[in-house]
């Protein structure tokens, strides 16, 4: 469930996951793994998600990032970004 305290996800780089609409993210809300700020979220598949309105950081899971406090992501924003195979928080920052 996400809240007004809820960071958004400004920009998704990510061009193969099924939620980039033109790198707005179309989910309802992501979460961000942990102990790698991995997106939890990203999938590829061969239909794209209608869009939404703002996508938020519903869950972050990554204790070692300063920005998050009680499994809520405190940054304005995040970018997501391709790392690997799979999507990371590029917003991370270790404590």
């Amino acid at each position: 469930m996400e809240s007004s305290q809820d960071a958004a996800v400004v920009t998704c780089k990510v061009e193969e996951c099924c939620y980039n609409a033109q790198e707005v993210c179309a989910a309802p809300g992501i979460q961000v793994g942990g102990p790698h700020p991995q997106c939890d979220t990203f999938t590829t598949s061969g239909r794209r998600a209608a869009g939404h309105d703002e996508s938020h950081v519903g869950r972050c899971n990554v204790s070692d990032c300063s920005l998050n406090a009680q499994l809520h992501c405190t940054a304005p924003g995040i970018t997501i970004g391709g790392h690997a195979e799979h999507a990371d928080c590029e917003t991370y920052r270790v404590s």
